[in-house]
Protein backbone atom coordinates (compact mmCIF):
# COMPACT_ATOMS: atom_id res chain seq x y z
CA UNK A 1 0.00 0.00 0.00
CA UNK A 2 1.63 3.62 -1.15
CA UNK A 3 1.15 6.14 1.50
CA UNK A 4 3.04 8.87 0.18
CA UNK A 5 -0.37 10.29 -1.26
CA UNK A 6 -1.68 10.78 2.70
CA UNK A 7 0.48 13.64 4.07
CA UNK A 8 -0.40 13.20 7.67
CA UNK A 9 1.20 10.98 9.84
CA UNK A 10 -2.65 9.82 11.56
CA UNK A 11 -3.52 9.09 8.09
CA UNK A 12 -0.27 7.09 7.17
CA UNK A 13 -0.98 5.12 10.43
CA UNK A 14 -5.01 4.81 9.44
CA UNK A 15 -4.09 3.22 6.42
CA UNK A 16 -1.06 0.69 7.77
CA UNK A 17 -3.67 -0.39 9.93
CA UNK A 18 -6.36 -1.30 7.57
CA UNK A 19 -3.95 -3.09 5.75
CA UNK A 20 -2.68 -5.35 8.76
CA UNK A 21 -6.55 -6.18 9.65
CA UNK A 22 -7.09 -6.96 5.80
CA UNK A 23 -4.23 -9.07 5.58
CA UNK A 24 -5.03 -10.54 9.39
CA UNK A 25 -8.74 -11.76 8.10
CA UNK A 26 -7.28 -13.41 4.82
CA UNK A 27 -5.15 -15.61 7.45
CA UNK A 28 -8.22 -16.89 9.76
CA UNK A 29 -11.24 -18.44 8.85
CA UNK A 30 -12.19 -17.47 12.40
CA UNK A 31 -11.85 -13.77 11.79
CA UNK A 32 -14.32 -10.62 9.56
CA UNK A 33 -14.60 -7.24 9.84
CA UNK A 34 -16.67 -4.33 8.58
CA UNK A 35 -15.80 -1.10 8.74
CA UNK A 36 -17.92 1.20 11.11
CA UNK A 37 -16.81 4.48 10.43
CA UNK A 38 -14.32 6.52 8.07
CA UNK A 39 -12.65 9.92 8.41
CA UNK A 40 -14.07 12.69 6.82
CA UNK A 41 -10.90 13.68 5.04
CA UNK A 42 -8.91 10.31 3.84
CA UNK A 43 -11.87 8.00 4.21
CA UNK A 44 -9.73 5.65 6.07
CA UNK A 45 -11.10 3.26 8.66
CA UNK A 46 -11.07 4.83 12.42
CA UNK A 47 -14.05 2.34 13.87
CA UNK A 48 -14.09 -1.35 13.28
CA UNK A 49 -16.28 -3.88 13.79
CA UNK A 50 -14.50 -7.24 14.22
CA UNK A 51 -16.60 -10.52 14.35
CA UNK A 52 -15.21 -13.65 15.68
CA UNK A 53 -16.10 -17.40 15.05
CA UNK A 54 -15.03 -19.19 18.62
CA UNK A 55 -16.16 -21.15 21.14
CA UNK A 56 -16.35 -18.56 24.84
CA UNK A 57 -18.18 -17.79 28.14
CA UNK A 58 -21.08 -15.97 27.41
CA UNK A 59 -22.53 -16.00 30.64
CA UNK A 60 -23.36 -18.44 33.70
CA UNK A 61 -26.70 -19.91 35.20
CA UNK A 62 -27.59 -19.49 38.94
CA UNK A 63 -25.92 -22.64 39.39
CA UNK A 64 -22.48 -21.09 38.36
CA UNK A 65 -22.30 -23.24 35.26
CA UNK A 66 -20.91 -21.27 32.29
CA UNK A 67 -22.93 -21.11 28.95
CA UNK A 68 -21.34 -20.66 26.01
CA UNK A 69 -21.16 -19.19 22.38
CA UNK A 70 -19.45 -19.37 19.02
CA UNK A 71 -20.35 -15.62 17.66
CA UNK A 72 -18.53 -12.33 19.14
CA UNK A 73 -18.26 -8.95 17.84
CA UNK A 74 -15.61 -6.53 18.84
CA UNK A 75 -15.85 -2.74 18.35
CA UNK A 76 -12.57 -0.61 18.09
CA UNK A 77 -12.66 3.14 18.27
CA UNK A 78 -9.42 5.13 17.12
CA UNK A 79 -9.38 8.56 18.76
CA UNK A 80 -8.87 11.52 17.15
CA UNK A 81 -5.79 11.70 18.68
CA UNK A 82 -4.19 8.04 18.26
CA UNK A 83 -1.70 7.14 17.90
CA UNK A 84 -0.21 9.94 20.71
CA UNK A 85 0.64 7.83 23.92
CA UNK A 86 -2.52 9.18 25.72
CA UNK A 87 -4.97 8.55 22.95
CA UNK A 88 -5.15 4.38 22.71
CA UNK A 89 -7.65 2.15 20.80
CA UNK A 90 -10.93 1.94 22.72
CA UNK A 91 -11.75 -1.84 22.75
CA UNK A 92 -15.60 -2.98 23.51
CA UNK A 93 -17.84 -6.33 23.21
CA UNK A 94 -20.49 -5.88 21.31
CA UNK A 95 -22.24 -9.17 22.51
CA UNK A 96 -22.56 -10.74 26.18
CA UNK A 97 -19.17 -12.30 27.13
CA UNK A 98 -18.16 -13.61 30.63
CA UNK A 99 -14.38 -13.15 31.31
CA UNK A 100 -12.58 -11.70 34.05
CA UNK A 101 -10.74 -8.71 31.68
CA UNK A 102 -13.74 -7.64 30.02
CA UNK A 103 -16.79 -6.03 31.73
CA UNK A 104 -19.76 -7.73 32.08
CA UNK A 105 -21.75 -4.53 33.81
CA UNK A 106 -23.08 -1.11 33.17
CA UNK A 107 -21.23 1.65 32.79
CA UNK A 108 -18.51 0.37 30.83
CA UNK A 109 -20.49 -2.79 29.62
CA UNK A 110 -18.14 -4.79 27.75
CA UNK A 111 -14.63 -2.96 27.79
CA UNK A 112 -11.68 -5.09 27.11
CA UNK A 113 -8.98 -4.85 29.38
CA UNK A 114 -5.47 -4.56 27.06
CA UNK A 115 -3.58 -4.15 30.56
CA UNK A 116 -1.10 -1.88 29.25
CA UNK A 117 -1.25 1.52 27.38
CA UNK A 118 2.45 0.84 25.40
CA UNK A 119 1.26 -2.42 24.20
CA UNK A 120 -2.02 -0.77 22.89
CA UNK A 121 0.03 2.47 21.22
CA UNK A 122 2.33 0.27 19.78
CA UNK A 123 1.28 -2.84 18.81
CA UNK A 124 -0.60 -3.05 15.43
CA UNK A 125 -4.43 -3.63 15.42
CA UNK A 126 -4.20 -7.19 13.90
CA UNK A 127 -1.85 -8.22 16.72
CA UNK A 128 -4.21 -6.51 19.25
CA UNK A 129 -6.87 -8.38 17.31
CA UNK A 130 -5.70 -11.77 17.84
CA UNK A 131 -4.95 -11.07 21.66
CA UNK A 132 -8.78 -10.38 21.82
CA UNK A 133 -9.75 -13.50 20.25
CA UNK A 134 -7.53 -15.18 22.94
CA UNK A 135 -8.57 -13.68 25.85
CA UNK A 136 -12.09 -14.86 24.04
CA UNK A 137 -10.68 -18.23 23.96
CA UNK A 138 -9.42 -18.60 27.67
CA UNK A 139 -5.63 -19.26 26.28
CA UNK A 140 -4.87 -16.07 28.48
CA UNK A 141 -6.80 -14.28 31.46
CA UNK A 142 -5.38 -12.65 34.66
CA UNK A 143 -8.02 -13.84 37.37
CA UNK A 144 -5.77 -12.61 40.61
CA UNK A 145 -6.88 -10.67 42.90
CA UNK A 146 -3.76 -8.36 43.20
CA UNK A 147 -2.47 -5.55 40.47
CA UNK A 148 -2.68 -4.79 38.09
CA UNK A 149 -6.50 -6.16 38.67
CA UNK A 150 -8.69 -7.86 36.59
CA UNK A 151 -11.32 -5.74 34.90
CA UNK A 152 -14.33 -7.42 36.06
CA UNK A 153 -13.90 -8.12 39.80
CA UNK A 154 -17.27 -10.55 39.85
CA UNK A 155 -16.05 -12.97 36.94
CA UNK A 156 -12.63 -12.75 38.87
CA UNK A 157 -14.15 -14.34 41.77
CA UNK A 158 -16.32 -17.24 39.84
CA UNK A 159 -12.64 -18.32 38.14
CA UNK A 160 -10.97 -18.93 41.26
CA UNK A 161 -13.57 -20.25 43.11
CA UNK A 162 -16.10 -22.08 40.81
CA UNK A 163 -14.43 -22.13 36.97
CA UNK A 164 -10.77 -23.41 38.26
CA UNK A 165 -11.64 -25.83 40.90
CA UNK A 166 -14.08 -27.52 38.61
CA UNK A 167 -11.36 -27.27 36.04
CA UNK A 168 -13.45 -25.77 33.46
CA UNK A 169 -10.23 -23.31 32.72
CA UNK A 170 -6.77 -23.60 34.12
CA UNK A 171 -3.86 -21.41 32.58
CA UNK A 172 -1.48 -23.55 34.78
CA UNK A 173 -3.10 -26.79 33.30
CA UNK A 174 -3.52 -25.43 29.86
CA UNK A 175 -7.22 -25.68 30.40
CA UNK A 176 -9.26 -23.13 27.55
CA UNK A 177 -12.50 -22.54 26.25
CA UNK A 178 -11.35 -23.22 22.81
CA UNK A 179 -8.33 -24.74 21.77
CA UNK A 180 -8.16 -24.23 18.45
CA UNK A 181 -5.92 -22.20 16.34
CA UNK A 182 -7.27 -18.65 15.28
CA UNK A 183 -4.96 -18.61 12.36
CA UNK A 184 -5.62 -20.94 9.08
CA UNK A 185 -3.01 -24.05 9.56
CA UNK A 186 -0.25 -22.85 7.12
CA UNK A 187 -1.27 -19.34 6.80
CA UNK A 188 1.79 -17.40 5.65
CA UNK A 189 2.40 -13.91 7.60
CA UNK A 190 2.33 -11.51 5.42
CA UNK A 191 4.43 -8.42 5.80
CA UNK A 192 2.75 -5.41 4.38
CA UNK A 193 4.70 -3.31 2.20
CA UNK A 194 3.33 0.26 2.88
CA UNK A 195 5.29 2.56 0.86
CA UNK A 196 6.50 2.87 -2.42
CA UNK A 197 9.83 0.90 -2.82
CA UNK A 198 12.05 2.42 -4.68
CA UNK A 199 13.97 1.09 -7.81
CA UNK A 200 17.05 -1.14 -6.34
CA UNK A 201 20.30 0.43 -6.43
CA UNK A 202 22.69 -1.47 -8.42
CA UNK A 203 26.39 -2.32 -6.96
CA UNK A 204 29.20 -4.12 -8.02
CA UNK A 205 28.62 -7.98 -8.87
CA UNK A 206 24.91 -9.44 -8.40
CA UNK A 207 24.13 -7.11 -5.15
CA UNK A 208 21.48 -4.43 -5.13
CA UNK A 209 20.36 -1.76 -1.89
CA UNK A 210 16.48 -1.43 -1.74
CA UNK A 211 15.42 1.63 0.77
CA UNK A 212 11.90 1.01 2.24
CA UNK A 213 10.87 3.83 4.47
CA UNK A 214 8.59 2.36 7.50
CA UNK A 215 6.99 5.70 8.04
CA UNK A 216 6.14 7.00 11.55
CA UNK A 217 6.56 4.74 14.57
CA UNK A 218 3.28 6.07 16.33
CA UNK A 219 4.32 9.54 17.99
CA UNK A 220 2.09 12.36 17.67
CA UNK A 221 5.15 13.79 16.20
CA UNK A 222 5.51 10.98 13.78
CA UNK A 223 6.42 13.46 11.22
CA UNK A 224 9.93 13.23 12.22
CA UNK A 225 10.03 9.67 13.15
CA UNK A 226 10.76 8.43 9.99
CA UNK A 227 13.11 5.30 9.78
CA UNK A 228 14.79 4.11 6.26
CA UNK A 229 16.14 0.78 6.29
CA UNK A 230 18.25 -0.52 3.41
CA UNK A 231 18.19 -4.12 2.64
CA UNK A 232 21.48 -5.88 0.53
CA UNK A 233 20.12 -8.34 -2.05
Amino acid sequence: MALNKYKKPRDRKLAREYQRVQDLVERSSKISFKILHETRSSKLPDKYEITYQLRSIVSINDDKSPNYGRQHKLQITLPPNWPAADSPPDYYMQTEIWHPNIKSTDPYKGHVCINSKAIAIHEGLDDLILRVGELLQWKNYLAEDKPPYPEDLTVAEWVREYAEPKGIVSLEKGIFVDDAEILDPMAERVVPVFEDVSEPTKLAGNESIIEIDLGDTGSSDAADDDVDIEIEI
